[in-house]
């Protein structure tokens, strides 16, 4: 899915292929089900939003569009928590937060005096087009549309395009900036409904007036509610309220060529509304350009009210209608992916796979979600949003909900996900406020209960056991998403997958009303293989079957970690009792990593002696893949840890470069800056996609300047000073230096009375080497000191010599003093 492709931020469409469309676009996969058809290929949507952006508690949103990496919501309300829970903040008509983070961005709490009805990106980076009934940005008058610049937080001064009437929708293309809703004037110029002024400016085009007229619309509103324009900038559609566009007839939809100067209607028109009044809310145009829809309501009247309803782009005179989706309520918003034609609105319910075309009858009673049977053959629930299937405009598996009490009124399909908006305060379980973000990030799991085979042990009524893996999650038996069994002992609910899945968890929504007896003393059951009892005493003890007990009463949503491969899910009560489930998800996935990776070094070689900059390298292995090397480089002479900025100073991790990252095996390197001589050690780890990392190994080296240390160590005796007479002990000491650093001195004692030699344990007798104290060991200069115990009178010769880590000697120092 490339949910980027199509949004009201760009406004773009392709007439091509139209013809194609008309062909095409009711060759329908056959389907089954009871509420919904599979869900298109590459559908990448969630069902749930994300929890942690803003949360405006009043009002409605009206308007919402993606800009970098910017998320601006626009509408009527006046308060707003940064966060869900936080103390609001007044903020009114409109705000903006980061995509990434969800954080609400303080530096463009920007103070409008009337409400944003839509919101478009300029051509230029980080700026964007509002419109709608304010007056003045932050002091500045800008009469119902203005530009802003998002990095600076203000207005943009050159672009003035001062509008008598509010302005509902924005386009932009080729230089231009296309606008429509209930004005007269734009800058003083008459233009009734729909204008072009120039993108930098504001300043009206003189060559292109083309009035919306004859306002016939159901509901009071503007005259102009949508346009979009094609990708080879020559075709604006102007999707409104009117009778007429520059004196022609072509009532709902109409085609501007703007290639040429004056702009002009084409002969593209439908017939659908003569005679009738026009209630379209919203109007979306699909991403490759082929077909368009247009939404609206105030009575259910099928085509024209309380539907969405898709034409082909190309065409001429009478071109009629592909598909028309009743809704049974007003559909007030639109939106198109690849994939997907999203809805929202008042309504509860819309057409399901089965429903007969062109529309489902017979109607229902007033009301939003009448507490009754199923509304009319074929009809789904589905609480004020949907998905429809482009090819047939009826309803797929994807269920999200909300609780608006008017209606959801934007839906906008942006590079983060779909950004949809009303008046609700929860959506689909979160409490989102008046806007909630679908993130494309957050697809999740595959539900594989969608595409099994249900079956339980009895039904109650029709409330069947495909019920329960329809995708909706409803909880009230209205809704007839809700499965149940009759009164009965140990009844049970079972999945068959169709084939071994790795099963990651399993999900029980429970219902919301009492009368279907309580979730209580639950048995689950997961096997590759049938079971072969429903005696749950018996099938907890079936070889290859894992289980599950879940004592006491269930909440809402039970979550259940299996961790397993399997192809027959069980749920089953423990006692005597009616089984009743709104929704039991079975998501796919492999048993979670714990296996950490590994990694070696290759290179240095240990205890290698090398110059700088130095490649640090080797391989490392995973079960799953390795995402990352972790590298930490440590000078042992001064303590200091290499950083990124290839200086020494306080510890750091840096990432090393993989040859194929993600990959089960591979290379890795890290090539280290220029580095001063000295002692080094570096540790290494490997971390994966689990977050599993190994136990560190790490390798000592030696950075010299010419590779290869060939130069000898320098020690020097300070004490005692030649040919002196001390008493015993003595105390010999000096200093030693090393161009990377001395590892060692030895020092040698002799008596040159006897000829004896100073031994480790403190007498005299045969020659021995005895190991200095060094004050700084393996530095580059360090003092030295050996200690005698006490020894006899006389006269002796002490030898002393500095080594290095690579083994150089330097030539033996000697000094002769006595003892007294």
């Amino acid at each position: 899915m490339n949910p980027s492709r199509n949004s009201r931020s760009s406004r773009i469409v392709a007439v091509a292929g139209a013809v194609m469309l008309l062909a095409t676009m009711f060759l329908v996969n056959a389907t089954t089900g009871t509420s919904g058809a599979a869900q298109p290929s590459g559908f990448e949507f969630p069902d749930v939003p994300r929890d942690d952006t803003p949360v405006p508690t009043d009002g409605r949103v009206y308007a919402g569009a993606q800009v970098g990496n910017r998320i601006l919501v626009g509408g009527t309300f006046t308060s707003v928590e940064p966060q869900n829970g936080q103390t609001p903040i007044s903020q009114s008509y409109l705000y903006v937060y980061d995509r990434t983070t969800g954080a609400l961005d303080t530096s463009l709490l920007l103070q409008l005096d009337g409400p944003v009805y839509v919101i478009t990106p300029a051509a230029e980076a980080d700026q964007v087009y509002i419109g709608g009934k304010f007056n003045t940005i932050d002091g500045v008058t800008r009469r119902k549309i203005a530009k802003l610049d998002l990095d600076t937080g203000q207005v943009v001064s050159s672009f003035v395009a001062q509008s008598d009437g509010v302005v509902r929708d924005i386009a932009v293309s080729g230089g231009r900036v296309y606008m429509t809703g209930g004005f007269n004037s734009v800058n003083g110029i008459t233009r009734s409904g729909l204008a072009a002024v120039d993108a930098t400016t504001g300043v009206v085009a003189t060559d292109f007036d083309l009035p919306l007229t004859t306002y016939i619309g159901q509901i009071g509103g503007p005259i102009g509610q949508r346009i979009a324009v094609t990708p080879d900038g020559n075709t604006l559609i102007v999707m409104h309220r009117a009778q007429y566009i520059d004196g022609l007839e072509r009532r709902g939809v109409a085609m501007v060529d703007i290639s040429a100067s004056p702009a002009a209607v084409t002969a593209w028109r439908t017939h659908l509304w003569d005679g009738t009044v026009v209630s379209i809310a919203d109007g979306e145009v699909s991403p490759d350009g082929t077909y368009l829809v247009v939404s609206g309501g105030w009575g259910d009247s099928p085509p024209w009210r309380d539907t969405a309803i898709a034409f082909p782009v190309a065409g001429g005179d009478n071109t009629d209608y592909l598909w028309v989706t009743r809704n049974f309520d007003t559909t007030f918003a639109l939106g198109i992916s690849d994939d997907a034609v999203y809805i929202g609105g008042h309504f509860c319910w819309t057409e399901g796979p089965d429903a007969a075309d062109p529309w489902p009858n017979p109607a229902h009673s007033s009301g939003k979600c009448p507490n009754k049977p199923e509304i009319a053959d074929g009809a789904v629930y589905r609480n004020t949003i949907a998905a429809l299937d482009p090819a047939t405009g009826h309803a797929i598996e994807w269920v999200p909900w909300s609780d608006a009490n008017n209606g959801i009124r934007t839906i906008e399909v942006v590079p983060a996900g779909l950004l949809i908006g009303g008046d609700q305060t929860w959506t689909s379980d979160i409490r989102t406020g008046r806007s909630a973000l679908f993130d494309v990030n957050d697809a999740g799991p595959t539900d594989l209960a969608l595409a099994g085979t249900s079956t339980q042990s009895s039904t109650k009524d029709l409330l069947v056991a495909e019920r329960a893996s329809d995708g909706g999650r409803e909880g009230e038996f209205f809704t007839e998403t809700i499965s149940r069994t009759i009164p009965e002992t140990r009844p049970w609910w079972e999945s068959d997958l169709g084939a071994v899945h790795d099963i990651s968890e399993v999900v029980l929504w429970n219902t919301t009303e009492n009368t279907s007896g309580d979730l209580a003393d639950v048995w689950v059951f997961v096997s590759d293989n049938p079971f072969t009892s429903t005696d749950p005493t018996v099938t907890q003890n079936q070889a290859g079957v894992t289980t599950w007990f879940l004592a006491g009463s269930q909440g809402r949503e039970t979550r259940v970690a299996v961790g397993r491969t399997g192809r027959y899910v069980r749920v089953q009560l423990d006692g005597t009792a009616a089984l009743a489930l709104s929704e039991v998800q079975i998501l796919e996935g492999a048993p979670p990593d714990t296996q950490a990776p590994s990694s070696v070094i290759d290179q240095p070689v240990a205890d290698s002696i090398i110059p700088s900059p130095v490649s640090i390298s080797g391989t490392a292995t995973d079960n799953v893949g390795v995402t990352q090397v972790i590298v930490e480089v440590r000078n042992r002479d001064t303590g200091q840890w290499l950083r990124s900025d290839g200086t020494l100073g306080s510890w750091m991790e840096l990432s090393a470069t993989l040859g194929t990252p993600g990959g089960a095996s591979t290379t890795w390197q890290y090539d280290t800056p220029v580095m001063p001589d000295g002692r080094y050690r570096v540790y290494v780890r490997a971390v994966d996609a689990a977050g599993n990392q190994q136990v560190k190994i790490n390798r000592k080296f030696v950075v010299a300047a010419n590779g290869a240390d060939t130069e000898a160590p320098v020690a020097v005796i300070d004490q005692p000073l030649a040919d002196s007479t001390i008493p015993s002990p003595v105390t010999m000491s000096g200093t030693a230096t090393d161009n990377v650093g001395v590892t060692q001195v030895v020092v040698e004692l002799r008596n040159r009375d006897t000829g004896q030699w100073l031994r480790s344990d403190g007498t005299l007798g045969s020659w021995m080497e005895l190991d200095a104290t060094l004050g700084t060991p393996g530095g580059t200069s360090t003092t030295w000191q050996y200690v005698t115990p006490s020894l006899p009178a006389g006269r002796y010769k002490m030898f002393i010599k500095g080594v290095d880590a690579a083994g150089n000697l330097q030539t033996e120092v000697i000094r002769k003093f006595v003892i007294s």
